[in-house]
């Protein structure tokens, strides 16, 4: 069974995805920031990260999120990191959902190594558990 993290820090999003995701037989995590994420990510190393890139930190909660280099980028980097030390085998997955619209977003997601990128505004929730048959098989 796939385990799958969903980084989102919205609760209804977070509540609606998971709903939808639990008719599928995977196992399901989810974080609503980013050391949390980080966290489960190092000890779980989950087949598949759905993540949101306009999540807070905890490090500088006071500070706004500037959209040129959103949180979800770290978290990004650090999967880069983790792939390098994973087992022979698994695959760590991530797609971003997000509601960042661009291709600056788009291309830098890419480049620090993300499988695919959905737009949130664009997605009907109903249709996550065939995407994810696609992507996980």
């Amino acid at each position: 069974m796939a385990t799958i993290l969903l980084v989102e820090d919205e609760p209804l999003i977070r509540s609606l995805y998971l709903t939808v995701l639990k008719q599928c037989s995977y196992e399901l995590l989810s974080a609503a920031e980013e050391q949390e994420a980080l966290g489960i990510i190092r000890r779980k190393l989950p087949e598949l990260i759905l993540l949101d890139l306009l999540i807070p930190s905890l490090k500088t909660p006071d500070v706004p999120e500037p959209f040129h280099n959103p949180v979800g980028f770290n978290i990004l980097r650090e999967v880069q990191v983790l792939r390098k030390r994973a087992r022979a085998g698994h695959k760590l997955r991530v797609v971003v959902l997000s509601n960042l619209d661009s291709d600056e977003h788009r291309a830098r997601a890419r480049e620090l190594g993300a499988e695919d990128y959905w737009v949130k505004s664009a997605l009907n929730p109903r249709d996550l558990p065939e995407r994810l048959q696609a992507l996980l098989g």
